[in-house]
């Protein structure tokens, strides 16, 4: 089920309609959509309107993961590009691999992945190097 907007001619002029449709197979003539409702003219709908109807999905399904709109107030924005980055540069130079490969030499017994908490405490220290 997802929303989409119909449209139709009438008297040469052109409507938009908010509908709720749903994709389903017809035999003989493979994949179509089917119009479950019909939430009105598009134009009439105003930002409030949807914020209204998203927050009364979230609330009749109980949908945790969505926050409501009202209220609602990024504090902090989380950065992740340059913890991709500084992975992408450790794995191409194989670091995990050379530092596994000298504390097996060195003490066979270390059963600890050492090399995953130095990749972790050296990208922390490129990130954020204060």
């Amino acid at each position: 089920m997802f929303p989409r907007i119909a449209k139709s001619n009438k008297n040469g002029h052109r409507y938009e309609y908010l509908v709720l449709s749903e994709s389903i197979h017809v035999k003989g003539k493979g994949s179509t959509t089917k119009n479950i409702a019909n939430l009105g003219n598009i134009k009439k709908f105003k930002t409030k309107d949807v914020n209204n109807l998203i927050d009364g999905f979230i609330k009749i399904f109980s949908l945790e993961k969505y926050s409501l709109s009202e209220g609602t107030e990024i504090i902090e924005s989380l950065e992740h590009g340059s913890i991709i980055f500084w992975q992408k540069i450790w794995d191409q130079l194989k670091l995990s691999e050379i530092i596994w490969r000298l504390i097996t030499i060195r003490d066979k017994r270390i059963k600890l992945e050492v090399e995953k908490y130095i990749q972790i405490m050296v990208i922390n220290r490129c990130t954020d190097p204060l």
